[in-house]
């Protein structure tokens, strides 16, 4: 089963939004759990800042660590309070009294104690104390609860906690008037292990998983709608395509954007126009060759009848008639196959860097007695020392000529034709001017035409073939140039042919 291409588009965006969405879910679920034990983890060291403050207050009174390592009920008291987020608003002393290790203003043993182990290192401070030595009587861990807090004073020498795990620890400085005076630490969470947070972790991934589910829903959504969108155009444009294959090359698309869709758009409908004009051109030019080949076939048929019958004798003027005829005809057919090359591209051209002023001159030179002979006067102006074009000099010379045969065709006698070859936006522009009579201005956009003549009474005695013109027109778009036609100063035509000029 062939899919369509609405389907497909369908099937591709849904595909790639589902990829996108299981990736963000995929990352999202992978990257929470990390996160989530790193918040964790934020939330147990900022819960164990104010422990900081109290053993640090506790070390200030007491001036050693033995003070919360040998009350194993303070430090389990301490625990409690950490976990349950009252560190806070605790102070040694709320400590120490919630405990009543002071009572009846009596002074505890343990506090005798230090104190006279202050005054006898005070007394022995320039001895070194022995690697281990720790002062008063070690406690059993067994009487301190198991928890994942861990101490150690200024040397990191281990005081509360198993040595076990001490290379998993997280420390946290203690500082008393900024001198560092030990350390506490804390175990961190590689895994989520607490009913709640697993709870809570769940939830979010469920989230997440609703979300990229939804997200899936959505995409789907989203490439029916933009399918219609982009399809509607391209098959407006399978539709116009099958009219133009049909016949009907006066389809027109209707342009609703500025995209590569609307250009293309207008590109169809340029190319519905341009089939259509070269249908009716086509047409046209079908019924003006047969108007062209009726007459002089209809002139020979008439004269040769004539001789048939006996109505004309059959002599050397009658003979010279058919003659004549005869290579009228042949010169139509000429220029039509001439035409007809040109336009598909078959007639031959030998390109090449050439000057064209000496060939303009020579030109002149071989046809200036022959329009004088007319009763024109030849009128040349250069405006420039040379001319270097790439072109054909054969081609260009056969334009000259048939500029020159339509000068002397319909230029009224005497009269006058001005040649002028000048430089101008890195453009060769030669002018072929001539004198009255003129044209008029409705007329001057078609006379590049094919069979078309400004006066549609003429006959081949007094005009050509109207064909002259058009071959110029292919000969100059051949060149990469242009030509076009304006009411000249003498009172006649005046032709501009533009030719682009080689940079040197």
């Amino acid at each position: 089963m062939q899919l369509e291409i609405k389907s497909k588009l369908i099937i591709a965006l849904l595909v790639i939004n589902g990829i996108l969405a299981f990736s963000i879910y995929y990352f999202n679920s992978s990257s929470f759990d990390k996160e989530f034990l790193a918040y964790i983890n934020r939330l147990q060291e900022a819960k164990l800042q104010p422990m900081t403050r109290v053993l640090a207050s506790g070390y200030d009174k007491y001036g050693h660590w033995n003070w919360i390592t040998r009350r194993p009920r303070v430090w389990n008291y301490l625990q409690q309070l950490y976990r349950s987020g009252a560190l806070e608003s605790t102070t040694l002393e709320t400590l120490l009294s919630e405990q009543n290790f002071q009572t009846n203003n009596q002074e505890h043993p343990f506090e005798r104690q230090s104190r006279r182990q202050s005054r006898r290192l005070q007394q022995n401070s320039d001895r070194p104390i022995p690697p281990g030595r720790k002062f008063g009587r070690p406690v059993p861990e067994a009487s301190i609860e198991l928890s994942n807090v861990f101490l150690r004073d200024q040397n990191q020498r281990l005081l509360i906690g198993s040595r076990k795990s001490e290379h998993k620890v997280n420390w946290l400085n203690i500082f008393l008037d900024d001198k560092l005076i030990g350390q506490v630490g804390y175990m961190p969470r590689t895994k989520l292990s607490q009913q709640v947070d697993l709870y809570f972790a769940q939830q979010q991934k469920e989230s997440f998983a609703t979300i990229a589910v939804y997200l899936v829903i959505i995409a789907l959504f989203i490439a029916i709608v933009l399918s219609r969108h982009f399809l509607q155009p391209i098959r407006s444009l399978s539709k116009g395509v099958h009219q133009l294959v049909c016949g009907n090359y006066k389809q027109t698309l209707l342009i609703s954007s500025k995209d590569e869709l609307g250009q293309l758009a207008h590109d169809f409908n340029h190319l519905s126009k341009t089939l259509e004009q070269n249908r009716q051109d086509r047409r046209q030019w079908i019924v003006d060759i047969s108007h062209e080949l009726r007459t002089p076939v209809a002139i020979l048929q008439g004269e040769i009848e004539a001789l048939l019958d006996n109505v004309r004798p059959l002599n050397h003027d009658a003979l010279q008639s058919l003659q004549h005829e005869t290579k009228r005809l042949k010169r139509l057919i000429s220029d039509l196959h001439k035409l007809s090359m040109s336009d598909l591209g078959a007639q031959s051209y030998k390109m090449e860097n050439i000057d064209l002023l000496p060939r303009i001159k020579e030109f002149i030179d071989d046809n200036e007695a022959q329009l004088k002979a007319q009763g024109l006067d030849f009128i040349v102006t250069f405006h420039c020392q040379k001319a270097m074009v790439y072109a054909d000099e054969g081609r260009i010379e056969q334009l000259l000529v048939n500029l020159m045969q339509n000068s002397l065709r319909y230029t009224n006698t005497p009269g006058q034709i001005k040649l002028t070859v000048s430089h101008g936006n890195q453009m060769l522009i030669i002018n072929w001017s001539d004198s009255s009579p003129g044209v008029q201005n409705n007329d001057l956009a078609r006379l590049f035409e094919r069979l078309y003549r400004v006066d549609a009474s003429r006959n081949r005695a007094s005009g050509g073939s109207g064909l002259g013109l058009a071959i110029c027109l292919n000969i100059a778009q051949a060149h990469n140039g242009s030509i076009s036609a304006s009411h000249s100063e003498l009172g006649g035509l005046n032709i501009q042919l533009k030719l682009p000029l080689i940079r040197t």
